[in-house]
């Protein structure tokens, strides 16, 4: 023990009296819904407004339409092992969206929910060149028209890929929880445990670590 850890633990003692900590904690790790009275759907419904409202979503469905996509996302069958390209990824955007009864639902609208909601894949970030490059050129203030003939792709292309790096900034900024919160309501430990070790391979292990703290009293 260090002498800060000592410290505070002094100051721990005589203020409580006790060296144990004993508050119960009602919540489960990741939960952002204080009530254990609530559905899957109210809590659903809550992550996806308080997502909706801490990065501004500009997306014109409503929240049940977005929970649909939701809860299609972390059905097994889109999260394959097999699908690794982001052709599969556009296929499963588009398979989603046809299981949904509403026309006006479509593959593009599926990819802009799944990246509002921090639901990005390892096929999202398939890219013809490197992504670090793309990075830096929109750092640089560069449009999407310019970007793309730098990199010699198309600007579509570049559009979706610059909504995936946004999405994935959104996401470091919250340490991943709201995604994580999905992955906890709607998925299987095992989904949970494989979105997890995504999000730390696509390079935001750093961010998680830096908001982590180990002191023992």
């Amino acid at each position: 023990m260090d002498e800060k850890t000592a410290d505070l633990r002094d100051i721990f003692i005589e203020t409580t009296g006790t060296e144990t900590v004993t508050d119960e904690q009602q919540n489960d790790r990741g939960s952002l819904i204080d009530s254990d009275d609530t559905t899957v759907d109210d809590r659903l419904h809550a992550i996806i407004t308080q997502i909706r409202n801490r990065f501004d979503d500009e997306l014109s469905l409503s929240t049940e339409t977005a929970a649909l996509i939701a809860r299609g996302f972390f059905n097994p069958q889109f999260n394959s092992e097999a699908g690794d390209d982001n052709q599969w990824s556009r296929i499963a955007d588009a398979q989603l969206a046809a299981s949904i009864d509403d026309p006006d639902i479509d593959s593009e609208t599926v990819f802009d929910v799944r990246m509002s909601l921090h639901l990005i894949t390892d096929a999202d970030r398939k890219a013809p060149f490197d992504l670090d490059r793309l990075r830096s050129l929109r750092a640089e203030g560069m449009t999407a028209t310019a970007c793309a003939d730098t990199l010699e792709t198309t600007t579509e292309t570049v559009n979706r890929l610059v909504r995936v790096i946004e999405a994935e900034a959104e996401s470091r900024q919250v340490s991943h929880r709201f995604r994580a919160s999905l992955a906890n309501l709607l998925s299987d430990s095992a989904l949970s445990e494989r979105l997890a070790t995504d999000a730390r391979r696509d390079g935001l292990e750093p961010a998680i670590d830096d908001m982590e703290t180990d002191v023992s009293l």
